[in-house]
């Protein structure tokens, strides 16, 4: 591998750990808000759930991942990296991206199957592809507003 590979490998890796926290948490805070569904309405448990995930995550990941390089001090250790800003920026909002759609389709997923087996609606299934793509414009939108805003 070029250093350059290895630049933006390791730019990924040090993405994830600085923000698997927040992705745990996250995706916790989702999960438990679809299980509160037992004792709650279904339907009102999985949109809080979704709200949660859906609506926080990928801009609090994408506004970690490109403003707290400036927060931490470590901008110009990026600078000075075997490779361009280019890719240091492609780097992060693959990052921000994955750490978005993953933790979205790890609440998503289910949610679709609580609201399936518990709710009994043959609906919610239905419409899981639609929601998917619905999932991926709503990530890309946020990790990109984030990124411009940084």
């Amino acid at each position: 591998m070029s250093s350059q590979a290895l630049a933006i490998r390791a730019l990924l890796w040090k993405e994830w750990r600085q923000q698997r926290a927040l992705f745990g948490i996250l995706v916790g805070a989702g999960l438990l808000a679809i299980l509160s569904g037992f004792w709650w309405r279904p339907f009102y448990a999985v949109g809080l759930a979704a709200t949660l995930v859906w609506g926080c995550g990928p801009l609090l990941f994408a506004s970690n991942v490109f403003a707290g390089e400036t927060d931490a001090g470590t901008k110009d250790f990026l600078d000075g990296l075997p490779c361009s800003r280019a890719h240091v920026f492609r780097a992060k909002f693959a990052a921000a991206f994955a750490l978005g759609l993953v933790g979205s389709l790890a609440v998503l997923i289910p949610g679709t199957i609580f609201l399936h087996v518990v709710a009994n609606d043959r609906v919610a299934a239905n419409e899981l592809l639609p929601m998917l793509v619905l999932v991926v414009v709503v990530v890309v939108t946020e990790v990109s507003l984030a990124a411009v805003m940084a």
